[in-house]
């Protein structure tokens, strides 16, 4: 009688092991799956990352000089300095892609005037403002500025991203 006592009690046990991982694993499907886009604020939301601020401030579309069916398209990005160690940025941390995580720019150099953002570093509460130019088709839509932390993580491995509206 002990041993089925022990038997139903070992059974039981593992039972509620199984139901504990099972509803884990729900939890972690249920997040990664949920049909929202992670990361994700809108366009005139300051994002907090890694003891500094980061704001869209304005957003500019010209005729592009040499392709009619592109725009240049301006961005001016704002980064304080929110904490008490020095905070380093740069332009390269930033990608233009649509809803799809695809590309939607043409290469080409922009002319810098005296506006653009550049590398550099903020002491505590420093801020900066600069922008960021990207040569984009005048038909795209759903469009997100996705923040990386180094150009290595490039593989989807965004910080966070902002929706524009568009």
């Amino acid at each position: 009688m002990k041993i089925e006592t022990k038997e139903r009690i070992k059974e039981k046990l593992l039972k509620l092991a199984l139901m504990a991982v099972g509803m884990v694993l729900f939890a972690i499907v249920t997040v990664v799956f949920s049909g929202g886009e992670t990361k994700l604020y809108k366009q005139n939301e300051a994002v907090k990352y890694e003891g500094a601020e980061y704001k869209i401030i304005k957003i500019e579309k010209e005729q592009h000089d040499l392709y009619e069916e592109y725009n240049n398209f301006k961005v001016t990005i704002k980064i304080t300095n929110t904490s008490k160690e020095t905070v380093k940025y740069s332009d390269m941390n930033y990608y233009l892609v649509n809803i799809n995580g695809e590309e939607v720019t043409k290469p080409g150099l922009a002319v810098d005037d005296g506006t653009y953002l550049e590398n550099g570093s903020l002491k505590p509460g420093e801020s900066i403002k600069g922008v960021i130019s990207w040569i984009v088709k005048k038909d795209a839509e759903d469009l997100r500025i996705r923040y990386y932390k180094s150009l290595f993580s490039k593989d989807n491995e965004y910080e966070f991203q902002w929706a524009l509206e568009n």
